[in-house]
């Protein structure tokens, strides 16, 4: 056996491709278990190419022998050797054929004797595994010196979820290398090992973010009520805004009430931005009951932002209460246009139309208030208000910024499906389209087009005409295609009666950036072409350019166009160079298209015609088509035609055999 392992090694080391391929195949499909003992005889271990063989050779024939011979190599310093070295020890230990008593033997020996990365290795194994006949082993590799092989360790036992396991990972919440003690604060964390929660305790001071970070999850975990006197001093102290986030994380996952100021205090006051996300996140998390008696002493905080802040907090709560405390603040402090502004928004928060009188008459008031009350009320109007809408939209005493904030909220309303235009709002909005305020006019476009208002095409196409911004102008053309729900008969309707000069531009500059929806797209053609039929020489050419866009990358509409219908010539002839121009040659998809009509065309008077539809025909390279083009050139006198059709035989005839 020993010199065939070393004819097949010679073979594989050779630079003969051949005979290189040859001895791998052979040596990896050895039969005889006594290989591995022959292979290692004749190894040398200097050679990296040789121990990466010897690896893979492992691997591959999976002999129970071979484990023994592999464990050194996983501790390998040639990172190429150690990594097949790995591989081979993964197929070993998830392989079916060899007994689980074995595999657990084999990550024993590992664990015991390999160096330092195999040691590792084997130790993630275990917990990759969930092996639990491994808890001794991996509990007796705890004292290791190397710390990678504790860290593993640890991850191992708390992967495997043996409690036994606690009493042995305690210990290294006080060890020499962080990683070690983050894991084992988070495998405590994890266990819920109460016993050692005050063990845990002195990590919130630990030199590391990680670790502080890993001890406020696990405090948080083994006691919330106990812990929460330490979670609250690392959200006010801790210097690290990843640890404080934690805690903010963790306090409102705590439904107590100590827990409101700390969080209400980081969110006003914290100079990080996540931190105060996640410290109002957490606090809105809160129960109103226990959040609101504690929010509601804050208003007698003379800090100014402290204030604002907490009446936001308590707006949140949503309760009746809450807009009675609002209320009375209002009213507490009519000389505080800051406070009242914050106010305004707060019953906007709380959307109670019984805030509607009081944000109407604030609306006269100082105009920091007056436009907090303007936001909040277009945000609690609805549906049922719409005659409220119409008189703050109508009212002169309300500026154009003001009204843009009014047409910004209805926009929202309209696409949440919480207001419908009646006939008078729509009207007072087609009046804005021609505002020339392009601001106030778009948001009254959006409005119109979200809300499918058909009478507002015209309005919006001579706007998009009288307007000198070319960015307003865009805007209008694109959203009629919104409004119309990608289907432009309505304009092609408008085209048919006598429009004005000016309104006729505006269509055509509109179906140029018009995007019908697929489903809509044969009607769509169908439509302009028996419109193109009887309109002015003048119209053609947009039309047609309608027609080409509109079938982009979709030919199968124009085939299916020629199959049903019949045409002039020369709007057939258009056709089959629109088609021309959107047949890719060589695609997938030409397999699905309908060649019928262009069979037909094929034996047409017009020479044009003929020739376009050979071309085609060529192009789409169905192999079908070659009996009629095969009759068609044999019948044919004329030589131009018998030429492109000699050519559309022999490309597709060839492409099928390719």
């Amino acid at each position: 056996m020993k010199e065939i392992i070393h004819t097949l090694l010679a073979n594989i080391l050779t630079e003969d491709w051949h005979a290189r391929t040859r001895g791998l195949a052979e040596l990896m499909t050895l039969t005889d278990p006594t290989s591995v003992s022959a292979f290692d005889e004749v190894l040398d271990k200097k050679s990296d190419l040789q121990c990466i063989y010897f690896c893979q050779f492992l691997g591959k024939t999976l002999f129970a022998t071979g484990i023994n011979y592999l464990i050194p190599f996983l501790s390998d310093e040639r990172e190429r050797v150690q990594q097949e070295a790995m591989w081979a020890f993964d197929r070993y230990v998830e392989s079916e054929k060899i007994e689980e008593k074995k595999k657990t033997l084999f990550l024993i020996g590992a664990l015991q004797s390999a160096g330092e990365r195999g040691r590792t290795y084997a130790a993630e194994s275990f917990g990759k595994h969930a092996k639990r006949e491994g808890v001794p082993y991996l509990i007796d590799t705890l004292k290791d010196a190397s710390p990678k092989v504790r860290l593993a360790c640890i991850d191992s036992l708390r992967q495997i979820g043996d409690l036994n396991a606690v009493p042995y990972i305690a210990p290294h919440l006080a060890d020499s290398h962080f990683n070690v003690r983050y894991a084992a604060c988070f495998a405590l964390g994890e266990f819920k090992a109460k016993a050692f929660f005050r063990h845990i305790i002195p990590l919130l001071k630990d030199e590391k973010m990680s670790v502080r970070q890993a001890a406020v999850w696990a405090l948080a975990r083994l006691r919330p009520a106990k812990s929460i006197k330490y979670i609250v001093n690392s959200l006010k102290n801790d210097p690290s805004p990843l640890v404080r986030i934690e805690a903010a994380k963790r306090l409102g996952k705590i439904q107590h009430a100590s827990v409101v100021n700390p969080l209400f205090f980081a969110y006003a006051k914290d100079q990080d931005q996540n931190v105060r996300g996640t410290a109002s996140y957490a606090l809105d998390n809160l129960e109103s009951k226990i959040k609101l008696k504690t929010l509601i002493k804050n208003l007698e905080i003379q800090d100014l932002k402290i204030k604002i802040s907490d009446l936001q907090k308590i707006a949140l709560t949503k309760t009746e209460k809450a807009f009675k405390i609002i209320y009375k603040t209002y009213k507490k402090n009519a000389k505080e246009p800051q406070i009242q502004a914050a106010c305004c928004e707060c019953f906007g928060i709380l959307e109670k139309k019984e805030a509607v009188p009081i944000l109407k008459e604030a609306l006269r008031s100082n105009p920091v208030v007056a436009y907090s009350a303007l936001r909040s009320l277009a945000l609690i109007l609805g549906d049922s208000e719409k005659g409220m809408i119409i008189a703050l939209l109508s009212d002169e005493k309300l500026g154009e910024v003001q009204k843009q904030i009014v047409l910004q909220f209805m926009l929202k309303k309209i696409m949440d499906g919480r207001l419908y235009l009646d006939v008078p709002l729509s009207e007072l909005l087609k009046k804005f389209i021609l505002s020339a305020n392009v601001n106030i006019s778009y948001s009254a476009i959006r409005i119109l087009a979200e809300s499918f208002d058909v009478s507002a095409v015209i309005p919006i196409l001579e706007t998009s005409q009288k307007t000198k911004d070319l960015e307003h102008k865009k805007k209008c053309l694109n959203s009629i295609d919104t409004l119309l729900h990608g289907d432009p008969s309505s304009l092609l309707k408008l085209l048919q009666q006598k429009s004005s000069p000016e309104l006729k531009k505006a269509i055509f500059e509109c179906l140029k950036v018009f995007k019908v929806s697929e489903k809509l797209k044969l009607k769509a053609i169908l439509g302009t072409l028996h419109y193109y039929v009887s309109c002015p020489k003048e119209d053609r050419i947009p039309m047609m350019g309608f027609i080409a866009s509109t079938v982009k990358n979709s030919p199968h509409v124009i085939l299916q166009i020629l199959y049903q219908t019949k045409w002039p010539d020369d709007i057939t002839e258009d056709l089959l160079f629109i088609l021309d121009d959107n047949v890719e040659a060589g695609s997938r998809h030409n397999i699905l298209l309908n060649i019928k009509p262009l069979e037909k065309l094929i034996y047409n008077s017009r020479e044009k015609q003929r020739i376009a539809a050979i071309r085609l025909l060529e192009k789409i390279g169905q192999v079908e088509a070659v009996s009629e083009l095969t009759k068609l050139f044999l019948d044919e006198k004329d030589e131009s035609v018998k030429k492109y059709t000699r050519a559309a035989i022999r490309t597709i005839v060839h492409g099928k055999k390719a």
